[in-house]
């Protein structure tokens, strides 16, 4: 919704006013909606539902930057009474009402620059930087926003469109090999539903949805949908250890992995997954090799080679050092 709502009673809202029939419990579920219009007049006004008595109610994915005038006395304007709300990675920037924390608060500048597009994943898009969207939207000529972190790398599963990889990211698949992940870089386009690890510095980028792009011929990287639990033989990408290491490491039963992230799945039982990229000098395959090794020759850069060059090689995924 991004009209402005004036009722002329209480209990006014940008989606549902009432939510309620007497003697029944009814259930109504939000996912990938967001208010940016005004909701005002009478009294006891909310983003989503005015009155939600008697009813259950879950909100997936939602997020309200729209001004609510004469809030109920709790300060509750997202949805207002209820026997139930469930709130699951939703956002405001003007709510004080938090239902227990369940709902998120971000600032108008984390809308703008694409921080609160990224918390959301692929269903919205945003075109940031000058020039760009102001808020996250449905426009699907627009890109789609994924965050690198501190340690900078992160994972990516976009089921919604091929993708072009913007400046000063690299994209890998991965590929195990006993107790150690190997990464093949992506060097065009990343194809829908190929999930992962990426690399940068640490941002907010723009991936712009494009078409042709080719799926890896072997990936052992998975996607979540946001119903993927941890548990035995679940791995998802962290940074741990002392000096900490960048890999994948098991993930806890009671956690889930976000929807829009890769993990990795394996029996191998091992304590984690680290992997190397060319700025590393440990863990190359072997020293001592010859230029008569099966298998096509690429570099670093993706090129492939009619032989071993001196350096880093790229055989059958694995990185060798001549």
């Amino acid at each position: 919704n991004e009209a402005t709502v004036i009722g002329s009673k209480n209990n006014n809202a940008a989606f549902l006013a009432y939510n309620w029939v007497a003697g029944s419990n009814l259930t109504v579920s939000f996912r990938n909606c967001y208010n940016i219009g005004e909701v005002s007049g009478g009294w006891d006004n909310c983003a989503f539902i005015g009155w939600n008595s008697g009813s259950t109610a879950t909100f997936n994915n939602c997020w309200n930057i729209g001004t609510i005038e004469n809030v109920n006395g709790d300060g509750n304007n997202w949805a207002r009474s209820g026997n139930s709300k469930t709130l699951t990675n939703c956002y405001s920037t003007n709510s004080t009402y938090k239902f227990d924390g369940a709902l998120k608060e971000v600032t108008d500048a984390q809308v703008a620059d694409g921080t609160l597009c990224a918390k959301l994943g692929f269903a919205f898009r945003q075109n940031i930087g000058e020039g760009g969207d102001t808020h996250p939207n449905f426009d699907k000529t627009h890109g789609f926003v994924a965050q690198i972190g501190g340690a900078g790398y992160s994972t990516m599963y976009n089921v919604y469109s091929d993708v072009t990889i913007p400046s000063g990211v690299e994209a890998f698949t991965g590929v195990v090999n006993g107790s150690s992940l190997s990464l093949v870089a992506i060097t065009d386009a990343i194809a829908k539903e190929e999930p992962v690890v990426l690399k940068g510095a640490a941002s907010l980028y723009n991936f712009m949805p494009t078409t042709g792009a080719t799926s890896a011929a072997s990936n052992d990287l998975s996607g979540s949908n946001g119903n993927v639990t941890g548990g035995e033989g679940i791995y998802a990408l962290a940074k741990k250890g002392d000096p900490a290491v960048v890999g994948f490491y098991p993930v806890g039963s009671s956690v889930t992995i976000p929807e829009g992230k890769a993990y990795l799945q394996s029996g191998n039982g091992v304590k984690g997954f680290t992997f190397e990229f060319e700025d590393d000098a440990t863990g190359i395959s072997d020293l001592n090799v010859n230029d008569n090794l099966n298998g096509a020759i690429y570099n670093l850069a993706g090129q492939r080679l009619g032989k071993m060059q001196k350096g880093i090689n790229i055989i059958n995924g694995k990185k060798i050092l001549k």
